[in-house]
């Protein structure tokens, strides 16, 4: 039964999912094969579903087990092709099935996309069919001219098996392309024999040994399954054989090299078998870029896997394809028969480089019978690590336009291939080694860098002809400080010195937002594209042999590492597209030409304390959840036990414990956050980087507000009795949110902020100078606010002023209310410089002199008791202090003071005109008048 499956988020659940149908062998003899594919398709699938699939639809794999069984296998493509559900079928590993199904697909109007099979002969007559895998058409072509014109061989051996539908396609294939003039000579043999055959192996290996001649001109075609290859190989060199060997394909690494790892020879001999074998593969993964560098490492870490082969590679890329003409034809999955025919003709309708999709191994279109058009890599073995082989070849596109074409085919630069002509692509193994890294530059985005860096590969290439892509200023190379030659091959080191711009990836932002950089180097030739030069990391060990230059740069690396953290170091290669802009020496390549680029990089990080982004994804989220809980529960304790007594220790207590749960969930936040961004969407992490660092100034400046308000603002009002004028507050709070957001420019957006300082120093002083007297009146309020020279309900007399009562004391001025019921507005700056009489303070009892001028003829001390007799009668004249009379003789009379005493100053004028009365009515009783002044004149 066939297992549907599901893979990634689905964004869209209310629309129907889109199925496609895979067939890989997951039992028996090619499991290994089949889980590599399925594995590529599931690594790129996750991801597309995730984003939400194709036009909103998700995408469900129709998982079909073909058993590495022949009879199976068709079981399953006849269910396949009655599938009415599929899109499109990935799979059919293996050419003998393919080679049998292909019928059945092509009457059942099906498209098949198969990643691994190879055979020319399923695609016969069967437009519906497409192949990822170069066919063996040309890799047996490209191992075939490479024998001849590079490895200088005449006389081939092939070993093959007639039982095996590749093996015997392979055979073929190469003796007929080898055969191309007399002066070539071919000799096959057979052998049908399982891997566990170790001794039919051994009969071949010794039935070739006495036919092989011993001339260098001489080299041997393996063309069986992998592992068949490893048994053939050993057998071969036990004998002695030491000749170049050919192998039809060194990309299932997986079955290959253990087998000879695993064997005596090479545990003693390490390299034993590697050495002088070549091989063909659909990619050499040393001359892809950093995507497929990046997916190996996912690979590994994910399956555990040292090496990521063709069938994951081509798997990924079957599966991208797919996806992307899904798309493309908007496919509904509502008329199934309609959307295969127009997946189909928009598969067919990629056939040139200007109409291909970029895939992991290169851009992809096909050839009139289905095919990719790709060149096959020729690879090889260096301490057991596949690289491509020095030399390699690439399809000219247009051949018309090539100048001096037919020079450079005499010349053997362009070679013909069939009814191809492909260039000489030149692989040169290059490498840094980094000496010293100094003077980063965090504003300039630069550090100085002294490393060497050395190039291998064919002597006619001039390695000094490269430019520095992220150099300050131009890098000169000069003349190497060691060069080698062997053969046609040299080998040149140089050092480098100079200042190189940082953070030149741009895929990279996630990681500037994390504070990390990119300090390293990037190059390419000046004069050779890709097409004729690529180059590739060297990872034949370090060639820098001096134990003094070790120790160097151990040192200087070491001193680099105190203040900076080596995250990551990285080595590709990768292209880049440059615009021809008339130079007629490219016209060959349209608009554009390729180069290839070199990359060493190293993600470096400042070691310096720090709390944020230092917790892990689970530590942040429970720490997150807690913290939120704990601000909760102590805000909602707050409200119901001290709303009512703001000024409490309690309540300022609570808002302390605040502060830190605060901090801790902000940190807390802020990592869960940014790791949701960095695995789900990098695209918005440097805006969610800097929101979080505006929160960070703008926080802390809302906490300092607030404090203010609880710990200055209310205990003022509560010792003042009056408000704060809001005028006040809203200044020092924009003071405040003032400097937090020039803090913000300044340290988060790297601006200048001394224009702006500038700017609003002169905006302070225009307004400083338009509220000149308000301001003087607010501090002069402050000054009378603490020192309390009256309050509330107070009658007092400010300088010249009417006294009066005190009505309220305000930020700008004080108001009294005179005995005349009027209002006095004083301003507080007039109030802080005059004599203030309180007539409240220390007590609110007054005291008055009433004068009585009385004539000499009357006695004293009859007036004095007259006088205190008169005060008594009234009953708002205190008893104490105690009335009294003083007396003086004046010059025209004797002078009386009527000394009484009042309870508050209103009452003062009422309580005065009584005494009056009292007194001239007592007077009147005892027949005296008060005296008048000598120049005063009777009135009538």
């Amino acid at each position: 039964m066939p297992i549907s499956m599901a893979f990634g988020k689905e964004k869209a659940k209310d629309s129907p999912p889109l199925y496609i149908g895979v067939l890989v062998p997951l039992t028996g003899e090619y499991a290994s094969t089949g889980m590599s594919m399925l594995n590529g398709i599931n690594l790129y699938l996750e991801k597309m579903n995730t984003e939400g699939g194709v036009n909103g639809r998700s995408i469900q794999l129709v998982l079909m087990n073909t058993e590495s069984d022949m009879d199976i296998g068709l079981e399953q493509v006849e269910k396949a092709t009655k599938d009415k559900r599929l899109q499109l079928v990935l799979g059919n590993a293996i050419s003998s099935l393919a080679e049998k199904a292909s019928p059945l697909y092509k009457a059942a109007k099906l498209p098949v996309l198969t990643p691994s099979a190879s055979s020319t002969k399923v695609a016969e007559n069967n437009d519906w069919f497409f192949m990822l895998n170069p066919s063996n058409k040309f890799k047996s072509m490209t191992l075939a001219y490479s024998a001849m014109y590079l490895g200088d061989i005449k006389n081939m051996m092939v070993i093959y098996d007639p039982q095996n539908a590749f093996s015997a396609n392979m055979q073929e294939n190469f003796e007929t392309l080898f055969k191309v003039s007399d002066e070539y000579t071919i000799k096959n043999w057979e052998i049908s024999a399982p891997d566990e055959d170790v001794p039919a192996f051994t009969r071949l290996a010794k039935q070739i040994k006495q036919h092989l001649s011993e001339q260098e001109d001489t080299a041997l075609f393996i063309t069986l399954y992998p592992s068949q290859n490893a048994q053939m190989l050993m057998a071969l060199r036990r004998q002695g054989i030491e000749h170049k060997i050919l192998l039809a394909g060194l990309g299932s690494g997986q079955l290959f090299r253990p087998i000879l790892q695993n064997s005596p020879e090479e545990k003693k001999y390490p390299g034993y078998f590697a050495a002088n074998i070549f091989g063909i593969d659909g990619f050499g993964m040393d001359t892809l870029g950093q995507e497929a560098q990046e997916l190996r490492d996912i690979y590994h870490h994910r399956f555990n896997q040292q090496e990521i082969n063709n069938d994951v590679m081509f798997s990924y890329d079957a599966i991208k394809v797919s996806i992307e003409a899904l798309r493309a034809i908007n496919a509904k999955g509502e008329n199934i028969q309609q959307e295969r025919e127009a997946f189909r003709e928009y598969l067919a309708a990629l056939n040139s480089p200007e109409h291909s999709i970029k895939g992991l191994t290169g851009p992809i279109y096909f050839d009139a019978d289905g095919f990719v058009v790709k060149a096959a890599n020729l690879i090889t073995y260096k301490n057991w690590h596949r690289i491509s082989a020095p030399t390699q070849f690439r399809a000219v596109e247009n051949p018309k336009k090539v100048i001096g074409f037919n020079k450079k085919l005499e010349a053997q630069d362009i070679l013909q291939m069939d009814e191809q002509y492909f260039y000489k692509t030149h692989i040169i193994y290059s490498n840094i080694e980094m000496l010293n890294i100094e003077e980063i530059d965090l504003d300039k985005k630069t550090a100085w860098l002294d490393f060497y860096v050395w190039f291998a590969g064919h002597d006619s290439v001039d390695f000094s002809q490269i430019e520095f892509l992220n150099a300050v200023k131009k890098v000169e190379l000069g003349k190497p400080i060691r060069k080698d030659r062997v053969k046609h091959y040299a080998y040149s080191l140089y050092r480098v010195q100079g200042h190189f711009y940082m953070d030149f990836l741009p895929q990279y932002q996630e990681h500037y937002a994390l504070e990390e950089h990119i300090v390293g180097v990037r190059f390419q030739h000046g004069i050779l594209p890709f097409n004729r030069l690529i180059y590739v990391e060297d990872t034949g060990g370090n060639l820098l042999s001096s134990k003094s230059t070790q120790a160097q740069i151990r040192r200087n690396l070491s001193l680099f590492m105190q203040n900076w953290e080596i995250k990551k170091t990285q080595t590709y290669q990768d292209i880049i597209s440059k615009p021809l802009r008339g130079d007629f020496k490219y016209d060959e390549y349209g608009d554009e030409v390729d180069f290839s680029r070199f990359n060493h990089i190293r993600l470096v990080k400042e070691n310096r304390f720090t709390l944020r982004r230092n917790m892990s994804e689970m530590t942040a989220l429970y720490t997150a959840i807690f913290s939120l809980f704990a601000l909760i529960v102590l805000v909602m304790f707050r409200f119901v036990r001290y709303r009512h007594y703001p000024l409490s220790k309690g309540y300022r207590l609570t808002w302390l414990l605040k502060l830190p749960i605060i901090a801790i969930f902000l940190l807390a936040a802020e990592s869960v956050i940014l790791t949701n961004f960095i695995e789900n969407d990098a695209s918005h992490l440097q805006a969610v980087y800097t929101l979080f660092d505006i929160i960070w100034w703008m926080v802390p400046a809302y906490i300092l507000v607030s404090g203010i308000e609880k710990f200055i603002w209310l205990p003022i009002e509560k010792k003042g009795g009056t408000p704060v004028p809001v005028l006040m507050r809203k200044m020092v709070s924009f003071i405040i949110y003032m400097l937090a957001t020039f803090c913000v420019i300044g340290f988060v957006f790297n601006m200048k902020v001394t224009s702006l300082l500038a700017t609003s120093g002169m905006l302070v002083t225009i307004i400083g100078l338009a509220v000149k007297m308000n301001i003087s009146n607010i501090f002069s309020g402050i000054a009378i606010n603490v020192d309390r020279p009256f309050r509330m309900g107070d009658w007092i007399q400010i300088g010249d002023y009417p006294a009066g009562q005190v009505l309220d004391t305000t930020w700008r001025a004080t108001q009294i209310k005179t005995l005349g019921n009027d209002i006095l507005s004083i301003p507080n700056a007039v109030a802080a410089d005059s004599t203030v009489q309180n007539y409240h303070y220390p007590s609110d009892v007054c005291s008055e002199i009433q004068l009585v001028y009385i004539d000499f003829s009357h006695s004293p001390k009859q007036i004095r008791l007259l006088l205190l007799e008169a005060m008594q009668s009234v009953p708002d004249v205190l008893d104490e202090p105690n009335p009294g009379v003083s007396f003086r003789i004046g010059q025209w009379a004797n002078e009386y003071k009527a000394i009484f005493h009042v309870k508050g100053y209103s009452a003062r004028n009422q309580v005065c005109n009584q005494v009056n009365e009292e007194i001239y009515l007592h007077l009147q009783a005892n027949n005296i008048s008060p005296a008048r002044p000598p120049n005063m004149t009777n009135v009538p």
